[in-house]
């Protein structure tokens, strides 16, 4: 079952469950939150580092269903790549403005979420329109072990070859010295979304395009989800056994970790699929659909909120004050639930809105009514009014038609 302009229900509501989740991670700010909601210190890895890769693997997912009719309509590749370019610079714009620091404006961060996010989309947008399938197999390939060996066998100054420490990795190295003060963290050694960690971003973003591929195909709707799941079960053991040598680290984005992300959002996008497209159980996903058809304005007015909460002190106080009945962890899971719930209830009802004022607008206008019948001469028979007694002569007229009636009583 598809969703109206050739769209996957199921991706809509994956996109939507990542983005529900990235908001309800980031709401509570430096407040103390939940083991589940935390990101890992270093190596290693918790259900929260998987949420963005998800999303940049499901941006690369859609891609396939948002220019494949399109080619196969005969549009010229180059528009397309020119659309894809037009659209990655917005998204990169879009973060560059939300990076800008309000206090230090001199000092505002070039890397990001929402560039990330563009940049990964352009690149597998226009491999997706320029390249085969099996060029865009070699290339995500060669981005993981090309990474790879730039971690491991680059020495950097002062720290040597195969340094994953903090300050001591080739990925850091780059940010401190591309970026200088223009990065997101406050001591200043790396940034989580920086500079050489976007080629294995960028991988995830390729690898959802082929998920897309899969499930454009012509096979039965079992096949694909099966097939999907099986790849993405293959990627969890992958990721998990190289992350043995390259250990699993989301802040520098390593090999092993970007396989990881794969095949857990392949999984779940195999499951949302049989559920969804497959069997038609969409009841209880239409929440997620409405927050996955708007991911990036949800995604970015719920940032801009946070913002504004804090330059006016609002969400620290509001987590204080829970923490006194509550604690600290329990304050701010509930001030995440109830900040993402805010957002569901925003959503859902714009969607209701945006529904009826559509329907209205592509509503079928009413028949006319029938016109009166005319007479010989053109004119309009005048309408008697049935009465009771009119139609209890007609039908003493029609069980005797032979006989001579006239309307009241008979003689």
């Amino acid at each position: 079952m598809k969703a109206g302009g050739g769209r996957l229900v199921s991706l809509d509501v994956f996109r939507g469950v990542a983005v529900a989740s990235m908001i309800l991670v980031n709401a509570p700010g430096g407040a103390p939150a939940p083991i589940l909601m935390q990101h890992m210190t270093w190596h290693g890895w918790t259900p929260a580092d998987l949420i963005f890769p998800s999303f940049l693997f499901i941006v690369g997912a859609a891609i396939p269903f948002a220019y494949g009719k399109r080619l196969e309509r005969g549009e010229s590749r180059a528009s397309l790549a020119l659309h894809a370019a037009k659209r990655g610079a917005l998204l990169i714009g879009l973060g560059l403005i939300g990076g800008i620091s309000w206090d230090q404006p001199t000092r505002f961060r070039i890397p990001g979420v929402l560039q990330r996010i563009g940049l990964c989309y352009l690149i597998a947008a226009l491999l997706y329109v320029k390249a085969r399938t099996k060029t865009l197999v070699v290339a995500a390939a060669a981005l993981l072990a090309g990474y790879w060996l730039l971690l491991t066998r680059v020495p950097v100054p002062g720290y040597g070859a195969g340094d994953l420490s903090p300050a001591g990795n080739l990925a850091s190295f780059v940010d401190r010295a591309v970026l200088a003060r223009h990065m997101g963290t406050v001591a200043s050694i790396y940034d989580p979304e920086g500079l050489l960690s976007s080629i294995a971003a960028a991988a995830t973003s390729i690898i959802g395009v082929l998920a897309g591929i899969w499930l454009r195909g012509e096979r039965s709707l079992g096949e694909k989800a099966a097939g999907l799941a099986c790849a993405g079960a293959a990627a969890v053991a992958l990721g998990l056994a190289w992350g043995r040598s390259f250990p699993i680290n989301k802040h520098i984005y390593s090999s092993s970790f970007a396989l990881l992300a794969c095949g857990a959002a392949a999984c779940l996008l195999a499951a949302l699929y049989w559920q969804i497209d497959a069997r038609g159980r969409r009841a209880w996903s239409r929440p997620f659909e409405a927050f996955g058809a708007h991911a990036l304005v949800v995604y970015c007015a719920s940032s801009l909120g946070e913002v504004l909460l804090d330059l006016a002190g609002l969400r620290q106080a509001m987590v204080s004050r829970l923490a006194v009945p509550l604690g600290a962890e329990h304050a701010a899971l509930a001030w995440a639930v109830g900040w993402t719930l805010l957002w569901f209830g925003v959503v859902t009802r714009a969607a209701a809105v945006q529904s009826y004022f559509r329907a209205r607008r592509f509503s079928v206008t009413p028949s006319m009514p029938s016109l009166p019948p005319l007479d010989d001469r053109g004119g309009v028979f005048p309408r008697r009014k049935r009465t009771g007694r009119r139609l209890r002569w007609r039908a003493r007229k029609k069980s005797n038609p032979g006989g001579r009636f006239r309307q009241g009583n008979s003689s």
